[in-house]
């Protein structure tokens, strides 16, 4: 199930991204070692016991030296020291500081990202958070420092939301010196440190391979705020386990299941898709319009007498965010019009290894002829091949019409990957991709503001063959301004923490509309500034949030798998096509157009 793991979080639009692991490998980043000293953070030193338990510059000592504690969130010369801490040496002497600004720890360290806190080096580098974005502000007298997870496997790859963190830090870069509130007047500039959020070995929710990072990010480095690429079990397990009582801001540029909704996180934790929820009205006249299409042919349904319901099988993954779609779904009153059976398989992020051999053969016992799935690489991986793989789906039902599929949010990048190019293989491959239709998020109506940050996005990284493999991530662009935006929205406030993000996050919702982007960053600022609140235009779309929840509300939107076989599909790029009906709630109904994949349909 590790190919799956790639895939999981990307937007639809982004299906190309499951190939930037090996295209982001040509890029030009910096190669740093990491592995020439004992240690970076007094936490490397816990293998020598108490005896050794400080990091100093890269040797673990017994020496004490002055707390490495800086203003929260501010990086740089001129951090409180905390309290207890600093005394040391014969007759309780504090050591002689090593630094008084971060330029004397940059240049100490030949270049490599430092900064000077309470009189000490740090580094923002280790083996678990490898990259830096940003780096050139550094020298500020008090950067602002976020954190950032991501697939951040080494120091040269950078996934696609370190790139869009790249971007959004060089537009600010570009068009403002940084925010307000250093020290003697001076810009707090932007940097975010990004950890490694891949780990493909441990069990999804447990916080054991993050544990480093954490402590690196919140008690060395003390950021205020991070952005959150991980799984909801993930991201569930490092909030409740450590960003919570640290007070940590958190944004993820993904959605909210149902376990992350009912987290107490007193407004520190925001999601750029909506609740999974939102998703399921959709699904509703997406299956009666393929009831249509599919009873033009009802001699094939195998129906017990004509004109009979259709019989669609729900298939879902025990965890919250796919149950959450499908507990909403069997209320939508389409379904009365359906004979429904509800079906239910290990997750991926649950079990290693799902055993779905009693879910195939309970399908074909049932014999749908719409199969609802609702779940990731379980689903993909093992039930797609058992039921359209040779003639087994014939045999088992007498020959009945190969099941349409209606698939959830997720699904369609891997599901393209790995069978578009099998139509030659024998079953029903060859008629696969015709028989697949889905549910994701809709992207914004107005396509302007996105496809400029696309263009944006891939002029800054012709280091990749192709950049278009990063279209799809704009929720990770978006995140990255909320971020910044709602430092800049909590005010000069003296030590910027999580609870000031939260309340300057909440700035950013309601007000004098801004687009999103380089453009509007000089206003957006001035109008912070001079407390005003503002209601940002996202990529994504309006600004339309549901404060209660920490979400923007979100709205499902039919997609479908273009494989260029018809005169109709010849007019869009073949792969995923977002949006191909859109779905409008004040109506509860699709868009009436033809559907670009699916001849007829």
């Amino acid at each position: 199930m590790q190919t799956a793991r790639l895939f999981r979080g990307l937007s639809l639009s982004g299906l190309w991204a499951v190939l930037l692991a090996a295209a982001a490998t040509s890029s030009c980043s910096l190669l740093y070692d990491l592995n020439a000293d004992q240690c970076t953070v007094d936490s490397d030193c816990r293998k020598f016991g108490s005896e050794l338990p400080v990091c100093d510059a890269g040797i673990c000592s017994a020496r004490s030296t002055p707390g490495a504690s800086g203003t929260a969130g501010t990086a740089g010369a001129g951090g409180e020291s905390d309290p207890g801490t600093g005394a040391g040496g014969e007759g309780g002497a504090s050591a002689p500081a090593e630094c008084a600004t971060n330029g004397e720890c940059i240049d100490r360290n030949f270049g490599q990202p430092y900064v000077c806190q309470a009189g000490k080096c740090i580094a923002l580098l280790t083996k678990e958070c490898p990259q830096v974005v940003g780096d050139q502000n550094l020298r500020a007298p008090a950067p602002l420092v976020f954190g950032a997870y991501a697939k951040a496997t080494d120091e040269i790859s950078r996934s696609t939301v370190t790139r869009n963190l790249d971007l959004v830090v060089s537009e600010f870069t570009n068009k403002v010196t940084g925010l307000r509130g250093g020290p003697n007047g001076s810009r707090r500039t932007l940097t975010f440190v990004v950890c490694n959020s891949f780990f493909p070995d441990a069990a999804p929710g447990s916080i054991e391979a993050f544990t480093p990072s954490l402590e690196h990010l919140v008690d060395t480095l003390h950021v205020p705020g991070i952005l959150a690429a991980l799984q909801p079990k993930d991201l569930q397990a490092v909030f409740t386990q450590k960003l919570d009582a640290a007070g940590t801001f958190v944004i993820s540029p993904y959605d909210q299941d149902g376990e992350l909704a009912t987290l107490a996180d007193g407004g520190r934790l925001w999601h750029m898709l909506g609740a999974t929820s939102d998703l399921a009205p959709a699904f509703g006249p997406l299956l009666k319009r393929t009831e249509t299409y599919l009873r033009i042919n009802e001699e094939f349904l195998k129906l017990p007498k004509p004109g009979a319901p259709l019989r669609v099988a729900i298939v879902t993954a025990n965890v919250a965010q796919q149950t959450d779609v499908r507990d909403a779904l069997v209320q939508l009153p389409e379904l009365a019009d359906f004979d429904v059976q509800q079906f239910q398989i290990d997750s991926a992020l649950v079990s290693s290894k799902p055993d779905v051999s009693a879910v195939a053969g309970d399908l074909f016992g049932y014999k749908p002829n719409i199969i609802v799935a609702l779940a990731d690489s379980e689903f993909i991986e093992t039930v797609f091949p058992l039921l359209e793989t040779g003639n087994d789906w014939n045999t088992n039902t007498g020959g009945q019409a190969r099941p349409f599929y209606v698939l959830g949010s997720t699904m369609a990048p891997e599901t393209w990957y790995l069978y578009s190019s099998r139509q030659g293989d024998a079953g029903g491959y060859k008629s696969l991709m015709d028989r697949i239709v889905g549910v994701a998020y809709a992207s914004a109506e107005d396509p302007t503001l996105r496809e400029a940050y696309e263009n944006r996005l891939k002029a800054a990284n012709k280091d990749i063959k192709d950049p278009s493999v990063l279209l799809g991530s704009e929720s990770a662009y978006d995140a990255g301004y909320l971020l910044i935006y709602a430092a800049a929205a909590a005010g000069q406030v003296p030590v910027l923490g999580g609870k000031d993000l939260a309340t300057g996050m909440r700035r950013l919702v309601l007000g004098t509309p801004y687009d999103v982007g380089p453009t509007a960053i000089p206003q957006v600022l001035t109008a912070l500034d001079n407390d005003d609140d503002v209601a940002l235009n996202l990529t994504l779309g309006a600004a339309n949030w549901n404060v209660g929840r920490g979400t923007r509300v979100g709205l499902g939107s039919a997609y479908c798998l273009n494989n260029g076989f018809s005169p109709l599909e010849k007019n869009s790029p073949p792969g995923p096509t977002p949006d191909a009906l859109r779905y409008d709630p004040k109506t509860n109904a699709l868009e009436t157009k033809p559907l670009p994949c699916i001849p007829n349909f």
